[in-house]
């Protein structure tokens, strides 16, 4: 009965301010894949629960660097000032391979709770003048998007030398759905990185 309260008192939206309209959700995380982010070589993570995610680990077996790697994902989280952005994109590359030309893929799954409105995407693209061949693969795109309700995207930080270059986004065809919950292998240190779904 109490973990029944807890639950509805954590599942209501609370108003902050007077007036304000009630929360709505366009579209939700449902996993992450992460690649090369510092100590970090490849993990899965997957949010198709909503529940509790349990982060576990030894110190420096790279539960922060996952954390981190979701807040790169959005380049919004970048610093503002351009001075820091080659340094913060710098700390992004694994400390022990200082000439690394192996690039950082953070994967995104995004589902959508309903369509998306591929009106808005075909006026920004006719006022920017992208040509017929441009807006035909966008639609296309939205189309794919709209009829899975998902799509899967990855920020790349390429590196040369070391060296970050200009980061980009692509979208990726294969989806993370699968069986595991989380599966890790850091290669700062032979300790794995555990998470556990509390239900």
């Amino acid at each position: 009965m109490i973990i029944d309260a807890l639950i509805e008192f954590y599942l209501t939206p609370l108003k902050i301010f007077f007036g304000e309209k009630d929360p709505v959700n366009y579209f939700v995380y449902a996993g992450f894949e992460i690649q090369n982010y510092r100590g970090v070589k490849d993990v899965s993570i997957n949010f198709s629960k909503n529940d509790l995610l349990l982060l576990l680990g030894l110190n420096e077996s790279g539960k922060t660097s996952i954390l981190r790697a979701i807040e790169t994902f959005d380049f919004n989280n970048d610093p503002s000032e351009p001075a820091a952005i080659k340094p913060f994109l710098t700390s992004i590359r694994n400390k022990q391979d200082i000439e690394s030309s192996t690039p950082c893929i953070v994967t995104a799954e995004i589902v959508f709770s309903e369509d998306i409105r591929s009106d808005f995407f075909n006026k920004m693209l006719r006022d920017a003048t992208f040509d017929s061949d441009v807006r035909g693969e966008v639609r296309a795109f939205i189309e794919r998007m709209n009829a899975h309700r998902s799509v899967r995207i990855s920020r790349v930080v390429p590196f040369s030398n070391g060296n970050p270059g200009k980061t980009y986004y692509k979208p990726v065809t294969r989806l993370i759905r699968s069986g595991t919950k989380f599966s890790t292998a850091c290669s700062t240190t032979p300790t794995k990185v555990s998470a556990f779904v509390a239900t």
